[in-house]
């Protein structure tokens, strides 16, 4: 079984070459690319993204969507409108960074996602994990999860289970206080981050443990922080204990904008367990719609 994919391109521009690059992994696709508009850093209007987005999912030979690129939109697009299409035609979507808004209303619909590369980054990450997406792609099914993380603190020996979710931290951050915000309680909350300094990184991680339940997740997994010039860890799990004292913290999961980005499914249950501080989460089987 080999499933077709529908490129959206739900937030900003995507350079020509790069998208090209990206889509020489793809060679069964269907594009669905807006026209430009008034705004330089969106791929096109909020209406045009967010129809354009509707109709991958009511096509009926696209099984599944995956976005061109990040950067900045997602936010903006028409979120009941999606809701309502994606219930009708439930299909999982495949992205991160600025896709993290559209995990969120995925797992509101109660269709399955993919926190994995845009199109964009598939030639930029080691074999392996491009291979996890291709092989999704070509037998419907997301292998396994295993990675080996760091335990902070009092996290050292706890078991936690709980739905794996979370994303970029600006993107959850902007979420806050919004409709488009999420419910992390009794979830595995995955942060990664790019191109940001250490005090803005703090204020946003702050705003998110004051403005959602963060402080209700059953764990905190720090992803990649890339080009954050002075970045210290020590740093956030300081903010985390003060304001989120108890919750298990955890650090190292290979995901975010840098050289790693290990696909899992976003919203399912996944664990980490005491004594080996490894994360795993089950494979999942999605099926074909055509």
């Amino acid at each position: 079984m080999t499933l077709l994919p529908g490129i959206v391109f739900p937030s900003s521009p995507v350079p020509s070459e790069a998208l090209a690059d990206g889509l020489r992994f793809l060679p069964r696709h269907k594009l669905f690319s807006p026209e430009p508009d008034q705004w330089p850093f969106l791929a096109g209007s909020d209406a045009d993204r967010t129809r354009l987005l509707c109709e991958a999912l009511r096509d009926p030979e696209v099984d599944l969507l995956i976005a061109a690129r990040g950067g900045h939109g997602a936010l903006r697009l028409d979120r009941d409108r999606i809701l309502g299409t994606l219930k009708e035609h439930p299909k999982p979507i495949i992205g991160f960074s600025d896709v993290t808004a559209l995990h969120f209303l995925w797992q509101v619909a109660g269709v399955p996602s993919v926190a994995g590369p845009n199109v964009t980054q598939l030639p930029l990450l080691p074999a392996d994990q491009t291979d996890r997406v291709l092989h999704l792609l070509s037998t419907g099914e997301l292998g396994p999860l295993g990675v080996p993380l760091t335990a902070h603190r009092d996290a050292q020996g706890q078991t936690v289970a709980g739905p794996l979710a979370g994303g970029n931290l600006a993107v959850i951050a902007s979420a806050a206080g919004t409709p488009w915000a999420p419910s992390f309680s009794g979830r595995i909350v995955f942060l990664e981050e790019v191109h940001e300094a250490p005090y803005r990184i703090d204020r946003m991680l702050w705003q998110i443990l004051h403005a959602t339940d963060l402080t209700r997740a059953a764990a905190i997994v720090f992803g990649e922080f890339t080009e954050c010039p002075g970045f210290r860890m020590d740093l956030l799990l300081a903010t985390c204990g003060q304001f989120a004292p108890g919750v298990p913290l955890f650090s190292g999961f290979p995901s975010g904008h840098g050289a790693t980005n290990v696909a899992f499914v976003s919203g399912a249950v996944a664990r980490i367990d005491g004594r080996t501080a490894t994360l795993t989460q089950p494979g999942v089987r999605f099926s074909a719609t055509s």
